[in-house]
């Protein structure tokens, strides 16, 4: 990938995250990417005061959160500066830090429409029972960034990505969202698993599955992508996805954005926070309007 792209990686802590930090920056290096790390401050989270506020406490709140900007400045340029000789024997990415102040959608969309942005990173959370969600913010990012945006889990280890799932429903669009893909897939020589979940394994429904992989292979050409159809385990794709990841090594899952319902199902319906709690892979959501 060109080395004047950018991965841009939202901060979402007050308290920088070390692990998160170096996964960004071992990534980016192996897309051949600069890494743009954004601490975004939204001012309505921190009221300046009562009604009846004076001027001068006005002033002292606008005070103090510039000072909560500068510390958290200081805390990632001291975070990266820890994590720079573990990597030192290495290629390193150009790094760029900066806090903003707004709403982070806005900003990061903001930035990416006059900068040449690759990807966008963001971290998940976890609850005090070990489950995955993403914050409002994040679900957010997800939903209005023009960029693909890559979720990572919290206290992961980056490793290269050696096998990576694709869920399909035959669509068009997915024709080139494997396209963008297998342009990562190449960078590791990755397999690239493009998985079809249904209901029926029926005669038709093998047949559709064999034509659009005819289709795929004609347009995309790469010689480590495979196709699956495999039963939908109580109608439920989330369930079934998480099961088949979980038993075939996979290091990578990849959706496509316009895919609502599945995007929903995957990140803030109750019954989906169970079902995912073992789902701790990156994400990697390609918005369907973007062409290769």
């Amino acid at each position: 990938m060109n080395s004047d792209k950018i991965l841009l990686v939202e901060m979402n802590s007050l308290t920088p995250q070390e692990r998160f930090m170096q996964y960004a920056i071992e990534f980016a290096r192996d897309l051949n990417l600069k890494v743009l790390f954004i601490q975004v401050f939204n001012p309505e989270l921190y009221p300046i005061g009562l009604p009846y506020t004076t001027g001068n406490e006005v002033l002292f709140t606008q005070e103090n959160l510039s000072y909560i900007s500068n510390d958290i400045m200081q805390n990632l340029k001291a975070t990266h500066q820890k994590i720079i000789p573990r990597l030192s024997d290495k290629y390193l990415p150009e790094v760029e830090i900066r806090t903003e102040t707004g709403i982070s959608y806005n900003i990061i969309n903001g930035y990416s429409k006059n900068n040449p942005v690759e990807m966008v990173m963001i971290e998940g959370n976890t609850d005090s029972l070990n489950r995955n969600f993403l914050s409002d913010e994040g679900m957010d990012i997800i939903r209005k960034s023009k960029s693909p945006v890559l979720v990572i889990p919290t206290d992961i280890t980056y490793k290269p990505f050696k096998k990576i799932v694709y869920a399909t429903d035959y669509h068009e669009e997915d024709i080139n969202t494997l396209k963008r893909t297998i342009k990562i897939a190449h960078l590791f020589s990755s397999e690239v698993i493009a998985v079809h979940f249904t209901e029926n394994l029926n005669f038709r429904e093998r047949i559709n599955g064999r034509g659009f992989e005819k289709l795929i292979n004609e347009r995309v050409g790469y010689d480590k992508l495979k196709f699956e159809i495999l039963p939908d385990e109580g109608k439920n794709m989330v369930y079934s996805l998480n099961n088949y990841i979980d038993s075939s090594g996979t290091d990578l899952v990849v959706l496509l954005k316009e895919n609502e319902n599945f995007i929903e199902r995957v990140f803030t319906k109750s019954d989906v926070k169970k079902a995912i709690k073992h789902l701790h892979l990156p994400l990697l959501i390609f918005h369907e309007n973007i062409r290769s």
